[in-house]
């Protein structure tokens, strides 16, 4: 069986995983904000407070999968250098 090796300075593996993540993000903040006006029922105070915490967790969300991919590809290369 072959395993295809990739580094983390290829960039477009980096750029192909942080269009992923932010894709993944934007949906969940968009879900989240439609979420919001259903509940709120077109209360704006209440809307940019909420929007405001998703873009703080939409900043965690992106810093750990970033560094759960670092992670991840610097393994497979000492794993596949081996």
């Amino acid at each position: 069986m072959t395993v295809m090796h990739e580094s983390i300075d290829d960039p477009q593996l980096v750029a192909a995983a942080n269009v992923f993540v932010d894709d993944i993000i934007e949906t969940a903040k968009v879900e989240a904000a439609q979420r919001t006006m259903t509940k709120c029922n077109g209360g704006s105070h209440l809307f940019e407070s909420n929007i405001k915490k998703i873009n703080e967790w939409q900043n965690r969300a992106k810093g750990v999968l970033r560094r759960f991919m670092t992670t991840i590809c610097v393994r497979f290369q000492d794993l596949t250098s081996k």
